[in-house]
């Protein structure tokens, strides 16, 4: 017998599968391990989020019913967006009155100004209202250029919202092509595809009781 030979295929397998790295050899895991893995992996992102969409919860009491945390973050996106705006428009009004106001300031002075009466005292006390409405006008112009960072924040959730979908949604497609090969024959894996294609029509909101679904299909 060749000491050298190498086994049939058949007697590789049986051994179980290795990587060859330089002398040593490592172990890969069977298709059954991988696969526990990826569900249990799956079954803890679902739980994270859900976990995630409870702590939301402090901040507004429309998110306390929410199923996941992307929901809420979407949710956190549109109220940070709406008290935002409401908060421009009331600066904006604060700004004509101020305009107007400047405007009347100042026809007060060329009024004093041209008096052939002594309206010293006045006219110092015009003065510094000016000032401080021209303070005011450019404090208010600072608040609407500090509210601009909405839009970042926005987009930002945005992006978190989407990869957590596209992660859950890739992982999920994972489990169920996976599981197509582990399952028996016997097992409805064409249910488990038509909510995997679910899924996907939804993108960024992924329904909850789909992933449940899923998960549940495969045992986890």
């Amino acid at each position: 017998m060749l000491r050298n030979a190498k086994p049939s295929p058949r007697t590789a397998e049986k051994a179980g599968r290795t990587v060859h790295t330089g002398q040593r050899q490592r172990p890969l895991p069977s298709d059954k391990t991988l696969y526990n893995r990826l569900g249990e992996l799956a079954r803890f992102i679902d739980e994270t989020m859900r976990k995630l969409g409870e702590l939301t919860t402090p901040l507004a009491g429309s998110t306390s019913h929410l199923p996941q945390a992307s929901q809420a973050l979407t949710d956190l996106v549109t109220m940070t967006e709406e008290g935002t705006h409401r908060v421009m428009d009331l600066t904006e009004v604060l700004l004509e009155n101020h305009k107007r106001f400047s405007a009347g300031l100042n026809v007060i002075q060329v009024s004093l100004a041209e008096s052939e009466q002594d309206y010293v005292g006045v006219v110092a006390q015009a003065a510094g209202l000016t000032e401080m409405v021209a303070a005011n006008q450019k404090a208010l112009l600072d608040i609407l250029t500090t509210l601009s960072f909405q839009d970042l924040v926005g987009q930002r959730i945005k992006k978190v919202v989407d990869i957590l979908a596209k992660v859950q949604t890739r992982l999920l497609d994972l489990v169920v092509h996976f599981g197509e090969r582990s399952v028996s024959k016997d097992a409805d894996t064409g249910s488990a595809v038509v909510l995997l294609k679910e899924l996907e029509q939804v993108k960024t909101s992924i329904k909850q009781d789909v992933v449940d679904e899923l998960l549940k299909q495969h045992g986890f």
